[in-house]
């Protein structure tokens, strides 16, 4: 027993705890630094592992938007071609009617035009048919009163149009639509009907109140044009007019406006507001077609 006791064994015993006790206390800092770095590591996993979770989601979303797209797409493609189909079929039925349309035009332009009466290029084209209409059912004097309205509302823009067409007439217009202002419609008229003739004569070197000269200068034009409103307007020129018809054509009880009776003297009866819109709205009419 005595050959198993070693004096040395208590001092390494106790060597052996210092050194354990100092190696605890060198390490302890860098254990807490593995824990800390374990719990960064754990935390970025986890994060890690949401931001995945977060990609897939938005990769699923973006797959349904794009999904949700393709269909749009497709259904407006669908639309679209419905939409040419119609538009196609609608083209094809104005083409079709354009010959009825007109027909319809022109009626109405020449029972305007009857009356003394010329279509202005800016005025709403259904009043035209509204008030041809309404001549037919009898209501004369209703059509012609909102043809009367609408021209008295526009006579300062008629008068600039006119006058920046023809500017070298601008004062002679100037005057006369200021006497149509005054109401002195015997001065106003007969102006307003020479300057329809000088702009006629300008344009085409014949006689606006001749039917030849009106006949040349229609069918030199008018010929060229199959269809619209451009042609239906051209086309009054080539029938009589109360406005131009000549002696022959006028009856014993003819009493509309006409521009020779007014200019040679042969009648003192013309000086009415009703006459004077009713040129301005043939040098207004005028104006526009011979422009085109």
């Amino acid at each position: 027993m005595a050959d198993l006791y070693n004096p040395l064994t208590p001092a390494v015993l106790k060597a052996f705890q210092e050194l354990h006790l100092a190696q605890k206390e060198i390490f302890q800092p860098y254990r807490q630094l593995a824990l800390s770095v374990e719990k960064v590591v754990k935390s970025l996993q986890k994060r890690a592992q949401v931001t995945s979770q977060i990609q897939n989601a938005l990769r699923e979303q973006a797959d349904q938007v794009q999904n949700a797209l393709r269909e749009q797409a497709k259904l407006l493609e669908q639309k679209h071609r419905r939409i040419a189909e119609e538009l196609q079929r609608c083209g094809q039925q104005w083409i079709q009617a354009q010959p009825k349309r007109d027909r319809e035009d022109r009626e109405a332009l020449q029972k305007w035009a009857e009356l003394g009466w010329y279509c202005d290029p800016d005025m709403p084209w259904t009043a035209l048919s509204q008030c041809a209409r309404a001549i037919d059912k009898g209501d004369t004097r209703e059509g012609i009163e909102a043809i009367r309205e609408y021209f008295q509302e526009q006579l300062d823009t008629i008068e600039k149009k006119l006058a920046t067409s023809y500017p070298h007439r601008r004062q002679v217009l100037h005057d006369a639509f200021n006497a149509h202002r005054e109401g002195k419609y015997n001065l106003s008229v007969p102006v307003f009907l020479t300057q329809a003739d000088g702009i006629w004569e300008e344009k085409f070197s014949t006689n606006l109140f001749s039917h030849k000269g009106r006949e040349k200068a229609v069918n030199d034009d008018i010929l060229q044009v199959k269809h619209g409103l451009f042609r239906s307007i051209y086309s009054l020129f080539l029938t009589p007019k109360p406005l131009w018809k000549s002696e022959s054509e006028r009856s014993s009880s003819f009493d509309e406006l006409n521009r020779h009776q007014v200019l040679h003297g042969e009648v003192v009866n013309y000086g009415t507001e009703q006459n004077s819109l009713k040129v301005i709205s043939f040098l207004s009419c005028l104006c526009w077609i011979l422009s085109k």
